[in-house]
Order: structure tokens, then sequence, then C-alpha cells
């Protein structure tokens, strides 16, 4: 019997159908991401709220975060997203630009904390503000104003013995301008001293203006008198297994042992995080490094040209980022922190109200794109209805109060 080849025409089919099964299973798999995504998002939502609950019935209202910007959607922003006093409400037309001024807003009561780097990172970091330093003198041209008069040193503070210019302001407590600290919901959840008094000493005992805003000197739980500073809790807790025990027993923050629970292994840290010995942010098993990398040489970097990234690693906390060859930076000062990212990898959102009463928390979802919930979208243009609506079709609100 004579054997015949496939004709050119039941190629095709065979290949149509190859190409279609392939299209369903590439769906198939999207839509499982999609659902994983989700699922993990409510999951940690879900955690989140039980720590809320927990604050709630320790204190009678919910974390009262103070506002590092304004609510008005209407403030221009800087390169780095923080809010500027210039007023502009024709956003709509560009919907980048919208979505900058919009973002700024609804991270006005943040989720994540920010503090200085403790100093076993001083040395690596003073690297790389050094090099960026050279880069400014080298290339003044390149360097892009920022809030006040310093424009590059804000930039490359290097946080290791208070010599820089950065927060000498004479006591000016502007968010925006003094941004050493970031006092966001997690700063309520977590136990703040043993957390964020890991810097160097220089940042405490009036040396911030935005730490003495916020805190005040607690009393030793045993003894009942007053720390005698900041710099001494500090110590203790750094060389003194039983004063170290003594803090942690502060009511702020042993009230916190609660919920705690809830937050094991769901924070980020730039090192590992273990608080009343449960883990929040687990140990990163390549060690975290500070890694320059580019996609021109080094010379060129070094130089000013082409294009380059400073970033923390392995938990995309970003130090410095760079394109078209002017200088930028992801955040305005280089700080560390702890904060806990939703399925797609961005912030959650947190709003609440005076007194405190009530709360909402959410994920902006896949797009990462969202709408303040005090805004009524009633209120907005008819051209940009369509843009919001289509930010927040996918938000995750979940149970919140």
């Amino acid at each position: 019997m004579k054997r015949r080849g496939f004709t050119l025409i039941e190629m095709m089919v065979v290949v149509m159908v190859l190409v279609t099964l392939m299209m369903i299973m590439f769906r198939l798999s999207n839509a499982g991401d999609e659902e994983a995504a989700r699922a993990l998002t409510v999951e940690k939502m879900q955690k989140i709220e039980n720590c809320l609950s927990g604050y709630y019935a320790a204190f009678g209202s919910y974390p009262p975060v103070k506002l590092h910007g304004s609510r008005s959607i209407f403030y221009r922003t800087s390169l780095q997203g923080i809010q500027t006093d210039q007023y502009n409400e024709n956003i709509w037309g560009n919907e980048v630009v919208a979505w900058k001024q919009v973002e700024a807003a609804c991270r006005s009561q943040p989720v994540s904390i920010e503090y200085p780097f403790s100093t076993d990172y001083s040395a690596k970091i003073k690297a790389y503000s050094d090099t960026m330093r050279e880069l400014a003198e080298k290339n003044p041209e390149k360097v892009i104003a920022s809030v006040g008069e310093e424009k590059y040193l804000q930039y490359v503070s290097t946080y290791t013995d208070g010599s820089d210019s950065l927060g000498r302001d004479g006591g000016d407590t502007d968010w925006r301008k003094v941004h050493r600290f970031k006092f966001g919901l997690l700063s309520y959840l977590i136990p703040r001293y043993v957390v964020m008094l890991r810097a160097g000493d220089n940042y405490y005992n009036g040396n911030c203006p935005q730490w003495d805003a916020n805190n005040r000197l607690p009393c030793d739980p045993v003894t009942g008198r007053q720390y005698a500073s900041w710099s001494q809790m500090k110590d203790f807790l750094d060389n003194d297994a039983e004063r170290r025990a003594h803090i942690e027993n502060i009511p702020s923050q042993a009230i916190c042992a609660r919920w705690l629970p809830n937050l094991a292994g769901i924070c980020m840290s730039e090192d590992r995080l273990e608080v009343f010995g449960i883990e929040l942010a687990p140990a990163d098993p390549e060690g975290t490094d500070i890694d320059m990398s580019s996609n021109s040489s080094e010379e060129s970097i070094r130089t000013g040209s082409g294009t380059w990234t400073y970033m923390i690693r392995e938990n995309g906390f970003n130090i410095y980022t760079g394109a078209s060859g002017l200088y930028s930076t992801q955040d305005q000062y280089i700080l560390a922190g702890v904060k806990i990212l939703d399925g797609w990898k961005n912030d959650f959102y947190y709003y609440s109200p005076e007194p405190h009463q009530s709360y909402t928390l959410w994920s902006a979802g896949k797009d990462g794109k969202t709408f303040p919930p005090w805004i009524s979208r009633d209120t907005l243009p008819t051209d940009a209805k369509p843009i919001v609506a289509s930010w927040v079709a996918d938000d995750i609100t979940h149970m919140s109060n």
C-alpha cells in the first residue's frame, strides 16, 4: 500500500490546533497565576485585619497613622512621587500625571515604615553615595532639583555620622522635607522601638525633629523611671539582654505580642527581623546586599552616561534609579524599612479618618492603580470617570471596617 504524506492543508490544520491548545494553556496558566495572586492578597489582608482588630480591642481606635502628605489629588509630585506645594487640577488629559498625583494622595497614610539603615550597611551606602556625589560634581547639568535648596545631597546622604546636610533645617517638621522616618501602619502593629531604634545614635535625641515629634521617651516598666535618653535605650537593645527584655515589656511594645503571630513571615525588611521569638521577615538565604547593575559599562556609569540602577537586590527596596542619564531616586532618601506587599508585589493602602473608628484597607490589584475611597467618583469630570473606573475595577477591599 502506498503511503502518502500530509497535504499542506492538513499541516495547517494541525498547526492551528496546536496553536489553539497552546493559547488555551497560556490563558489557563495566566488565570491560575492571577487567582493565586488574589488569594495571597486576601490572605495577607485577613492577617493585617486581625492585627487591626487586636489594636482596636486594646486601644479603642484603629491606628491613628499621621498624614504624610495631603489627601488631595491635585498637588503636583516630584520625580520621587512626593507632593509639592504646586496645585494642578488639570490632570485628566494625561493619565500618567493623573496617576502620579492620585497615588501620592492614596499613600498619605502609608502602610510601610521607614527608618535609617543600621551601621551594618553604612559602609556600602557610603561607597555608593560617594560615587553618586562624584557623578553630580562631574555632570551638574544632569542633577535633578529636589525640594528645598539642597539639590543632590538630599539623595546621597550617607546616614553614618550626621555630617551631611540633610535635616539641618532648624526644626522643620515638613514630612516632605525631613523624611528620615515613616511612621506608617506597621509602626503601630509591630514594636516600634525594638525595630526602629536599630539605626545610629545620631538620628535620635533631638537630632531629627521627625522622630521627636512622634515619640516620647518611655518609662522602664520595672523601675517606673523614665529612660535617660534614646541612646540609652538603643544601647540596652543592642548590648544588654536583661534590659532589652525590659524595653520589650513597655506596654506599647508588649501589647503587640497579642497579634504579632499574624504577621509571621509576611513582612519584608532589609535583613532578618525577629521580635518576641516570631520571625516577621525571613532571613535572606543569599544575604541582603546592595547591587549596582547597568545596561552599560561601569565607566559609563561613573561618567554619567548610559542607564544605571542602584537598589537593594533581594527585597525590592530601591535606593537609586536612573534613566536617560538623569539622576533620580525611587524614594527621597536612602532608608531601611518594613513593608507587606500584596500578590502583585505592591504596597497595600490604608485610610482611617479621625477619630479613627473606621478604616479601609485595600489592594490596587493587578494593574497597581486605584483611587481614594474618600473622594466620590460622582464629583469627577466626565473624562475622568472611565479612567478611574478602569483603575478600581480590580481593587480588593475585602473585610475592611
